[in-house]
């Protein structure tokens, strides 16, 4: 994961986010590999490329980092729960 971020996103994203902050130790996160539906690559930049793996790990929410290198705070993870509704075909995990 900490590779891939850090290929489309730079180093600093990798470290900031392999990181847990309140709990001082690496951070349990899904990567979402892409290739078995964007074969040329070219996958959508506002789609997520990694995030956390469990919903209450740094509170009520996820962070979350898309292709073009944003990361972000998601709320209850609707951000991702809206994402998945609307491209079911991807069958992305939903952290509980």
């Amino acid at each position: 994961m900490e590779e891939a971020v850090r290929v489309e996103a730079g180093e600093e994203m990798a470290r900031r986010m392999s990181q847990c902050p309140a709990k001082e130790s690496a951070a349990k996160y899904i990567y979402v590999d892409w290739s078995r539906w964007f074969t040329n690559g070219a996958v959508p930049k506002d789609y997520p490329l990694v995030y956390d793996s469990k919903r209450h790990q740094h509170g009520n929410g996820i962070n979350v980092a898309l292709m073009d290198g944003t990361a972000f705070w998601d709320e209850d993870a609707r951000w991702l729960c809206d994402f998945a509704r609307k491209h079911p075909e991807y069958g992305l995990v939903i952290p509980k």
